[in-house]
């Protein structure tokens, strides 16, 4: 009876051995998978991260050539206006008005200062920068003040004022198709507000002595009429 006692604890002894050895044998499995696992993903973060460097860089050297673009567009856009020539222009303008003898029949003599306003109106549009549109079409600022320039030429006789100018020049085309400035933000402003402005700017940064030069000398000029 002794003997198969011990026989049956050697057996639990040898059975547990295994079975421990069998545990381990399963535990080291699993720690070696997890590794392989984790070994794997930081393969694949290596790798995406190697990708996101690569885009990256592409990304760079295109937004550097945009930016090269964007200024020999700008350049051409420069030199463009230099070979339209505008002094020769509007030497043009200047001569189609001596042709037609003068000041126009109906024409109204100005005062200087309403003059000066008038003409700082056209160089804002032509200084600005931004583009213009009417009737769907986008133009330059140089090739938008020589339309206008022109327009005034013809409409001068029922311009009295640089408000005159604004409403019956520069704010919509005969077909009431209303003038657009596009400003850099991609927002649209009614040409006839932006003059509005530029006038405000242009009158409160002229001395006020001039103004009232000016006010008088129109003030005048319709009391003759």
């Amino acid at each position: 009876m002794a003997e198969s006692d011990d026989w049956l604890v050697r057996w639990l002894k040898r059975m547990a051995w295994v079975l421990g050895v069998v545990f381990l044998g399963m535990l080291s499995f699993f720690v070696w998978r997890a590794a392989m696992l984790i070994y794997r993903v930081e393969q694949s973060v290596a790798a995406i991260s190697t990708d996101l460097e690569q885009v990256m860089g592409v990304a760079a050297r295109i937004s550097s050539q945009l930016e090269a673009l964007t200024e020999r567009l700008a350049a051409l856009e420069k030199k463009s206006e230099t070979a339209l020539g505008m002094d020769e222009v509007e030497a043009t303008l200047d001569a189609i008005q001596e042709i037609r003898g003068g000041r126009a029949e109906g024409d109204v003599p100005l005062t200087p200062t309403t003059q000066a306003e008038i003409d700082d109106l056209l160089t804002a549009v032509r200084r600005s920068g931004l583009k213009f549109s009417y009737s769907g079409k986008i133009t330059s600022a140089w090739s938008f003040y020589l339309y206008l320039k022109a327009k005034y030429r013809v409409f001068r006789g029922e311009v009295t004022t640089p408000e005159d100018f604004i409403a019956k020049v520069a704010s919509q085309r005969l077909s009431g198709d209303t003038y657009f400035v596009l400003h850099s933000d991609e927002s649209h402003e009614e040409l006839a507000s932006w003059l509005g402005k530029e006038l405000q700017k242009y009158r409160e940064a002229r001395p006020s002595s001039a103004t009232d030069t000016g006010e008088t000398g129109t003030a005048a000029q319709a009391g003759s009429r």
